[in-house]
């Protein structure tokens, strides 16, 4: 029996290949199992947390979606997405 918990960790301002800008939000997944053990995992999600999944690359400033467009921060914080 698994029982998972989603929680919101944070966000962040990127801006598409259209110049568009959108926010990649970065959730966890906690996952408790009945022998008292938890899994966590982080997600990058565009727009919402049931948004399309966001991809890291080699550039901690760039990210790209399932279809290969690509999204680069803007600003200066970085949150640590380890």
């Amino acid at each position: 029996m698994q029982k998972r918990k989603q929680e919101l960790i944070g966000s962040f301002t990127v801006v598409t290949d259209k110049q568009e800008l959108r926010k990649i939000i970065i959730s966890q997944d906690i996952i408790s199992h009945y022998c008292g053990k938890t899994n966590h995992s982080k997600n990058l999600n565009l727009d919402s947390v049931d948004g399309l999944e966001v991809f890291k690359t080699e550039d901690p400033d760039v990210f790209r979606l399932s279809d290969g467009s690509i999204l680069k921060r803007t600003g200066s914080s970085r949150p640590s997405l380890d």
